[in-house]
């Protein structure tokens, strides 16, 4: 799993995300998302560009339930769009799409936050 911020404009980071994101990759990178906010912390509003991710296991749609756990509980806003068929069919059949904030694309993942209670 790669992950890079594309940009900060002081409310909004765009993170993007490609590779593989499961058990083997976050056996080493747990913390990778936490390591890019650099103490910024889970407060802010993250939108997560999956694009460029090939496949998601288990152990990845479990990271991806803890990334919004953890912005939840800190007063964030944490949403991922640009979503590879296959992996959103495998969030479908978890129905993790009704729990993680899913959108089709930037705008609208910047619409779903926006719009996100507080």
């Amino acid at each position: 799993m790669q992950l890079s911020l594309r940009s900060d404009d002081g409310q909004v980071l765009r993170v993007d995300a490609s590779g593989r994101i499961n058990l083997a990759v976050l056996a080493e990178q747990q913390e990778a998302l936490s390591e890019l906010l650099e103490g910024r912390g889970y407060r802010q509003t993250v939108l997560f560009d999956m694009t460029g991710v090939e496949l998601v296991d288990s152990a990845g749609m479990s990271w991806l339930v803890v990334q919004h756990k953890r912005f939840c509980d800190a007063g964030g806003k944490f949403a991922i769009h640009s979503v590879p068929f296959t992996v959103m069919e495998t969030l479908k059949v978890m129905r993790l799409d009704q729990v993680l904030n899913v959108a089709d694309s930037e705008s609208e993942a910047l619409k779903l936050v926006q719009g996100a209670p507080e």
